[in-house]
């Protein structure tokens, strides 16, 4: 009788074993993270592109031709080394008139000058003899019509020597204004052939050979061989987060590879642009200094990211966790004791892998990290850590 009993029992363990084998086995699965303290921080992300720190436009000096370019996209260059030559029909046409008239001016000046030599010399031969003359008329050894000749030809000979000491300073003052336009001509002459004003690398040349241009049209743009700056465009919107000095992550290439940054401008005013999918959008440039250039060079696409709030040591949990209450208050589940359990929290920072909780949670805590699962209150699950 007592043998089976015992067997009796032993079925009964089993039957028991099994049902809470298949009970457990249905119960939902469900993975649970722990509540810690990290940081997090809200961002704003973009696609952008490098350019150079600095950069330099060079602009037409003149309306002309373009004569010859000596340079490509992309090529280093060195200050003061010749970019192109350009030719002005016009400007050249008028430094030589200039020119021609300097020259003219010039002679006029130094022939005044050589005749205003001679006439110096007749003026003092004047002066003597009508010293000698004086004294012999006042002496009654010459006649007053000879004395009379004397002083004609003194006064002649000052008047001779003042004309050519007027005409020698007008003629001076005349080449002075043409050695100016002169000058003034000849630096513009020689702008026509452009130059490199630093060490750089051309960066774009919107210009052909033959081509005509006007004054200030954009010939070539060098940018400096120093540090680069990605510049991107952020929504209006999201922008009033964005600071000068902020921290920036610039992306690029394959996964993982970053340099960092800082925002180091924020455009004042908001431009109209028109999204890929064709909305009219508006967006404020942003541009952010790179640390270090890395492989990159201007021109590259990058992604930039920016952090404009970071909390340090504060309760974090996977943002997918997070769910909303039927008034759209935050929610997570939590595991405790076998059930799934409804906790409202209040939330801070928030990106797009990580939450903030401020209040409604505790370290330790193990939270269902999907909290898109249909789970009932209090209801019975499996927890896989």
């Amino acid at each position: 009788m007592k043998k089976k009993q015992a067997i009796w029992a032993l079925v009964l363990v089993v039957i028991l074993g099994g049902a809470g084998y298949l009970y457990n086995s249905s119960l939902p699965r469900v993975e649970v993270t722990p509540v810690n303290r990290g940081s997090i921080a809200e961002s704003i992300e973009e696609s952008g592109y490098t350019r150079a720190n600095e950069s330099y436009q060079l602009q037409a000096p003149s309306s002309g031709r373009i004569l010859t370019i000596n340079v490509e996209n992309g090529q280093q260059v060195k200050a003061n080394e010749t970019i192109m030559q350009m030719q002005d029909l016009t400007l050249e046409a008028d430094l030589a008139e200039v020119n021609q008239n300097a020259a003219e001016g010039e002679a006029a000046v130094r022939e005044a000058e050589i005749s205003l030599k001679s006439a110096n010399l007749d003026l003092e031969d004047a002066r003597s003899n009508y010293t000698k003359t004086k004294t012999m008329f006042e002496s009654n050894a010459i006649s007053k019509s000879d004395y009379d000749v004397a002083v004609t030809t003194l006064k002649k000979a000052e008047q001779s020597v003042e004309l050519l000491k007027t005409r020698i300073a007008n003629g001076s003052k005349q080449l002075a204004a043409y050695q100016n336009e002169q000058g003034s001509l000849q630096q513009e002459y020689e702008q026509l052939t452009v130059k490199s004003p630093i060490d750089g690398y051309i960066l774009s040349l919107p210009v052909k050979k033959s081509q005509l241009v006007q004054l200030g049209s954009t010939l070539a743009v060098i940018g400096t061989p120093h540090r680069l700056e990605a510049y991107v465009e952020i929504l209006s919107n999201e922008v009033v987060q964005v600071k000068p000095g902020l921290k920036a992550t610039v992306s690029y290439g394959g996964e993982g590879q970053t340099l960092t940054g800082r925002v180091k401008e924020v455009y004042p005013q908001a431009q109209e642009k028109l999204s890929a999918l064709n909305v009219l959008e508006r967006r404020v440039p942003v541009v952010i200094t790179l640390d270090s250039n890395g492989p990159l060079q201007p021109g590259y696409e990058v992604k930039v990211k920016i952090n404009y709030a970071i909390h340090d040591k504060t309760l974090i949990i996977p943002r997918e966790a997070l769910i909303s209450g039927t008034n759209g208050e935050s929610q997570v589940r939590i595991a405790d004791s076998g059930k799934a359990k409804t906790c409202p929290v209040k939330i801070g920072l928030k990106n797009q892998q990580q939450v903030e909780i401020l209040q409604g949670l505790q370290p330790g805590n193990l939270v269902i990290r999907d909290g898109s699962l249909s789970l009932s209150e209090n209801s019975r699950i499996k927890v896989i850590k």
